[in-house]
């Protein structure tokens, strides 16, 4: 099951969630500090608890972090390791890491289209 990494824009509190693809789209992100509805996202190395061998992935089992296409690649064998139907962000986040695009990058694309709190 994924792990999302969010921050409050009214607390600045860090928190994780973890989320099933299945329900991505429909979760309700609520601080749990201020309960504040706005929260941002952000757009990390994926980390992944696999219900086959209970192995958490994390950035340091990556091929290369400093890689995007090698993330991306990761991801997209994530992806379909998981067999679970993914929200079109995810897609696109694999494609602009394929593409060369740093995680900050895309990070900035996706915080420009939530708007500003």
């Amino acid at each position: 099951m994924p792990i999302y990494e969010y921050t409050c824009a009214e607390c600045k509190h860090f928190f994780e969630l973890h989320i099933s693809f299945s329900e991505y789209d429909s979760a309700c992100v609520l601080c749990p500090r201020c309960g504040s509805t706005k929260v941002l996202r952000k757009i990390r190395a994926p980390r992944v608890i696999s219900d086959d061998s209970k192995r958490l992935v994390t950035e340091s089992s990556m091929e290369s972090g400093d890689d995007p296409a090698a993330l991306g690649r990761t991801m997209r064998q994530l992806q379909q390791e998981s067999g679970e139907a993914l929200p079109a962000e995810y897609d696109e986040v694999i494609s602009r890491l394929e593409d060369g695009q740093s995680l900050s990058e895309i990070d900035s694309h996706f915080a420009a289209d939530d708007g500003d709190f």
